[in-house]
């Protein structure tokens, strides 16, 4: 029997990830354009690692720059979510736009971009695991990245249409498992909160 390293494999899994992500900053030049994204450059190439929260902030970095310049290239329309649109309006209103909304769920991470209204909510889509920034839903469609195969693009897209259908099921399903809230990432505690899946004051502003 042939034993794995889960270590090894989550090693793997985190070195894959931030090559993807070198290779994406380099191709679009924008390690010329962003000092943060050349430290990245140089970090990798020095044969250091890349934290999460680097590849995390990158990926946003990416993201918002691709919606300011609204690159046709990089992005490409595929599919319609007005009730996730209108769930996240709702979510602004009662939170408030500056401080913003998110939804986790084991597969992707849904939060609003820092210039969202509640008119018009702009969605972030991006790997939970991975951080990769897959794409965003705005004016109610989703706009996937074109440089993401599109197996991968499916599994993301179905994932987005399970959540439309049931978002609160979704919310409720990540918190029982992880024991971490959905809505804002932190740790249940409460033992009403760990038996619902979520804390009251999300449940709330979500109106599950």
């Amino acid at each position: 029997m042939i034993m794995y390293n889960s270590n090894e494999t989550t090693n793997e899994t985190a070195n894959e990830t931030a090559k993807k992500l070198i290779e994406t900053i380099q191709q679009k030049g924008l390690d010329k354009k962003i000092n943060f994204l050349a430290s990245l450059i140089e970090q990798h190439t020095k044969g250091r690692k890349l934290s999460t929260r680097q590849i995390e902030v990158a990926n946003n970095i990416i993201a918002e720059r691709a919606l300011k310049e609204n690159d046709a290239v990089l992005l490409e329309e595929t599919e319609g979510f007005e009730k996730l649109t209108a769930k996240f309006s709702k979510a602004l209103e009662k939170q408030g736009q500056l401080k913003g909304v998110k939804i986790i769920t084991s597969i992707i991470t849904l939060k609003s971009a820092k210039h969202s209204t509640v008119a018009n909510p702009i969605i972030y889509v991006l790997g939970t695991e991975d951080k990769v920034y897959y794409g965003k839903i705005v004016n109610s469609l989703f706009v996937a990245v074109s440089n993401v195969n599109h197996a991968r693009i499916a599994v993301i897209t179905n994932e987005l249409k399970e959540i439309q259908g049931d978002l609160s099921k979704a919310a409720v399903s990540y918190g029982k498992r992880f024991g971490i809230c959905s809505c804002c990432g932190r740790v249940l505690t409460d033992p009403t909160s760990i038996e619902a899946g979520i804390g009251p004051v999300c449940a709330e502003n979500w109106g599950f």
